[in-house]
């Protein structure tokens, strides 16, 4: 993806550096709080998540195919500091949110679920997608 000029500089307008580090989005967010930035692409408008976006323009190249999924070091979603952005995959956003105990409504939808190993609670999306898995008491 080409990234026109005028495009990084409005990005640059839309959030606060504060002093935890995390550059924190001040415009359009989903309901999650992440932040939503509108690109004009091969002639289309389109919308795009901040963090993803702050990440290409300071690494220079398009995400990359095998990490699909943008894992906030910070667990800030709101955060467009690219530093504390790093490409990931599904399992390992999982893992992530497990260990920080920040499990969205997304990943559980309300359930919460024991491991049968270690008796470990947590929701029913990140147990599945991590924790049965990788159970110690499971080996």
């Amino acid at each position: 993806m080409t990234i026109s000029q005028k495009y990084i500089d409005r990005f640059h307008t839309k959030y606060e550096k504060k002093n935890s580090g995390c550059w924190e989005w001040n415009a359009g967010k989903d309901g999650d709080g992440y932040g939503r930035f509108s690109i004009k692409d091969a002639g289309t408008f389109k919308l795009v998540f901040a963090h993803r976006f702050s990440w290409i323009i300071q690494n220079k190249s398009d995400w990359p195919i095998e990490k699909p999924i943008a894992r906030h070091t910070c667990n800030n979603p709101c955060c467009v500091n690219p530093n504390h952005i790093i490409p990931g995959t599904h399992k390992e956003n999982a893992k992530d949110c497990y260990d920080a105990g920040r499990e969205s409504k997304n990943h559980h939808i309300g359930k919460q679920v024991n491991c049968p190993h270690c008796n470990k609670t947590g929701g029913l999306g990140v147990m599945k997608r991590w924790h049965f898995d990788n159970c110690k008491r499971n080996k």
